[in-house]
Order: structure tokens, then C-alpha cells, then sequence
């Protein structure tokens, strides 16, 4: 198959248009707005929309001419509106009226709670670590350096069924200490 020749928008030879390109942008868009979960609401959508449309035919539609053709145009109109979403929304202010504001419109809640939850749960595996025999604790330990049962045998300098032994005491003890505090 020969190489694809590079595609020039204002190539009068070639099938790729301005208007090809502006047509695909509304899905650019809505593609950027799901990615970037959160960062921009509707009119932003809007706004990034108009901003890589100007992009697109200002100057002489010299960003459509950088289109040479190796990737889709799909493709190659996502990573310019990707690009442009994050440097358009990376420059404005990061403050937030709060004036008729949801809980939803913030999606920053959801990364605070994760940050809790995570928090929360450190906070519990120290609590059991310490409740835990020693060597089920240096189980314990080299489980979270995620490291296999034949890497911890040797570092236990024990068997690897009696890893396993062990591991399964640490899962049994691990389930009944959640439990008791209520996770399930």
C-alpha cells in the first residue's frame, strides 16, 4: 500500500474542507468535556467550541494547514481541542462562585472524599497492623511492597505454603477486624 500523500485543507486537490473540520468539533468537545471529568461546565463547552473553531481559521487557517494527513482528522481535531482545553482552562481563575452552586458542580467533592475515605482506611490498617501477631505484621508489610509469595518466603525464610498459611490468617483477621468496625 503505497504512503498516504499529506492532506492540505486548502489544497484544492484535496477531500479534506474547513468545513470537514469545523463539523467535527461539537464530538471533539463533548470527547474533551468527559476526559477532563468536571474541569468545565456547558458554557465552557460552548466557549472551547467557538476557541478552537477561531483556532482553526485564524490566520489564514494556518492550524488547519498543519494537518498533513498521517492521523484521521477526528484524531488530529481531538488532540488540538484537548490541547486547547487545557491550555484555555488552565489560565482562568480557579475561584467558583458559590451563589446558586450544587453539591454536583463541584468535582473536587469527589476527590476530598477519596482523599478521606483513603485517609480513613490507612488510618485503619495501622490500627490492625498493630493488632496483628509479628509475623503476620511482617506479612503484612511485605504484601504492601506488593511483592509475590516466593520473593516474601525468602525474605521470611520460610516455605511458601507457609506464606500462604500465613496469608490466609492475615485475610481471616484482616475481615473480622473490618467487620467489627462496621465495613463489610
Amino acid at each position: 500500500m503505497p504512503p498516504r500523500k499529506p492532506q492540505q485543507p486548502n489544497d484544492p486537490d484535496s477531500k479534506t474542507s474547513t468545513d470537514e473540520f469545523l463539523q467535527l468539533i461539537p464530538d471533539a468537545v463533548r470527547y474533551a468535556y468527559r476526559t477532563y471529568d468536571g474541569l468545565f461546565n456547558k458554557d465552557d463547552m460552548e466557549d472551547l467550541a467557538q476557541s478552537v473553531a477561531l483556532l482553526l481559521l485564524e490566520g489564514d487557517s494556518q492550524a488547519l494547514r498543519s494537518f498533513e494527513g498521517r492521523a484521521a482528522k477526528k484524531t488530529w481535531l481531538q488532540r488540538v481541542t484537548d490541547h486547547h482545553a487545557l491550555r484555555l482552562f488552565s489560565k482562568r481563575k480557579k475561584t467558583v462562585s458559590l451563589e446558586g452552586a450544587s453539591p454536583d458542580d463541584f468535582p473536587y467533592q469527589q476527590r476530598q472524599e477519596k482523599e478521606a475515605l483513603a485517609k480513613e482506611l490507612e488510618d485503619l490498617l495501622d490500627e490492625l497492623a498493630d493488632e496483628l501477631p509479628p509475623r503476620i505484621r511482617e506479612l503484612l508489610a511485605l504484601l504492601l511492597q506488593d511483592l509475590d509469595t516466593e520473593e516474601i518466603a525468602k525474605r521470611m525464610r520460610i516455605k511458601p505454603d507457609s506464606v500462604s498459611k500465613l496469608k490466609r490468617r492475615l485475610f481471616d483477621k484482616a475481615k473480622e477486624f473490618f467487620k467489627s468496625k462496621g465495613w463489610e
